[in-house]
């Protein structure tokens, strides 16, 4: 898994941290907006119950990295659907802003990659990323993830499009990379 900065802990959430979620996840919406198709008010996770159940449910990864407090998040949770059990979607990564370009994004991603190729009969990671993140961009190509299509304007925020990259780590690469 390559190293995790100095002072920061990275960890699987498990239920009882269900307001650590919320509050990274608030914050992730918060700071950046442009980087999630969710905003205040259309996110699940203000569901009631919502956190606990996706922590709860073993099928999911939800990673948190900690330095005395939650500075970051990642996420995959399987489709539901058959036809696609074998690939898993990353989603929501966020770090504090103060912790960025510390290798704690990269600690949080190697942890949700170990965390599916653990998982039986998954071969491959996906994910979307918009253009608002490309440090992100960077960061899953440096991993081994290849971008596989794009959609101009998927996201619209305050009236201005926003494009979103799809891209998809096979697990047998991963492998080598991690």
């Amino acid at each position: 898994m390559g190293p995790t900065p100095p002072g920061v802990t990275v960890r699987r959430l498990v239920p009882g941290d269900e307001a650590a979620l919320l509050f990274i996840r608030a914050r992730a919406l918060e700071h950046a907006p442009a980087a999630f198709s969710s905003g205040s008010g259309d996110d699940r996770f203000e569901t009631p119950g919502f956190a606990g159940a996706l922590l709860a449910d073993r099928a999911n990864g939800v990673f948190g990295a900690f330095s005395d407090s939650i500075i970051g998040m990642v996420g995959l949770h399987p489709s539901g659907h058959r036809k696609t059990a074998h690939a898993l979607d990353l989603w929501g990564l966020f770090v504090e802003p103060e912790y960025r370009c510390a290798g704690v994004a990269r600690s949080l991603v190697t942890y949700a990659i170990e965390f599916a190729r653990s998982a039986a009969s998954v071969s491959y990671v996906r994910l979307a990323v918009t253009d608002a993140a490309p440090e992100a961009v960077a960061l899953y190509r440096s991993l081994g993830f290849i971008e596989c299509g794009y959609e101009p304007d998927a996201l619209r925020l305050d009236g201005v499009g926003i494009g979103e990259t799809s891209m998809r780590l096979a697990l047998e690469s991963a492998a080598r990379r991690c």
